[in-house]
């Protein structure tokens, strides 16, 4: 493993604030309470923008096929994600959520409907899947904020890979042409790492394990920056 200087590493996590650049979009849909229920069932498609107020749990029948969202799926409520199959499938070009997405699926995948950069503004919301939870786009990927929780998070972009979360829970995968991935909490355990370029991890708190890295072989072909970061 090669070693780095602590202080370029920190300088590279101080860049991690992301910036989510805003879409052109045509119309908004929103899953509004109605009298006398706050559960509410989506389309399979949606032309525009789709909101999920506070207060409201939206519901998805995976076996519909994929949840295509073209403009921007913002959550602040719960969006529920069913059905009797075992790959559900949000497309969207981009996310904001501060509520709770929760799939009873075994794998959800989150994929980026553009050729651009994939903005992912999940603030304090959470995304839970069983299975497994991938993220998935031509264009760069930005997430920030967020808890995410599954057996295994992937990442998977054409360009970079760049994740600043409040905490991942699960074994990490990513594939790119570079990624920097950091957490605020909980431990980062990296499973796999595909990059053209050497990745950078770091932790704010917990731990961070790569027990699948043995010196440029298992599942990593690259040297890898792992920092841990304790603040009194």
């Amino acid at each position: 493993m090669k070693k780095r200087n602590l202080l370029s590493g920190f300088a590279l996590a101080a860049i991690m604030t992301l910036g989510i650049t805003g879409v052109a979009h045509y119309g908004t849909a929103r899953a509004e309470p109605s009298e006398h229920s706050q559960i509410q069932t989506i389309a399979e498609s949606t032309t525009g923008n789709l909101v999920i107020p506070e207060g409201v749990t939206a519901t998805y029948d995976a076996s519909k096929g994929p949840l295509r969202v073209q403009g921007r799926l913002e959550n602040h409520g719960t969006l529920q994600i069913t059905g009797a199959v075992k790959q559900a499938q949000i497309e969207t070009s981009e996310l904001q959520n501060s509520g709770i997405i929760v799939s009873a699926v075994q794998n959800l995948t989150l994929k980026n409907s553009t050729d651009g950069a994939f903005a992912l503004d999940l603030k304090a919301g959470q995304i839970k899947s069983p299975g497994s939870l991938g993220f998935i786009s031509k264009g760069d990927i930005k997430l920030s904020g967020g808890d995410l929780a599954s057996e295994r998070v992937s990442f998977t972009s054409d360009k970079k890979v760049l994740v600043h979360a409040n905490r991942i829970d699960g074994k990490i995968v990513v594939a790119g042409e570079i990624s920097t991935i950091g957490v605020n909490a909980g431990n980062l355990n990296v499973e796999r790492n595909d990059t053209a370029a050497d990745p950078l991890y770091y932790n704010f708190s917990g731990d961070v394990s790569a027990p699948g890295f043995t010196g440029g072989t298992g599942g990593f072909r690259q040297d890898l920056s792992l920092f841990s970061f304790l603040f009194d």
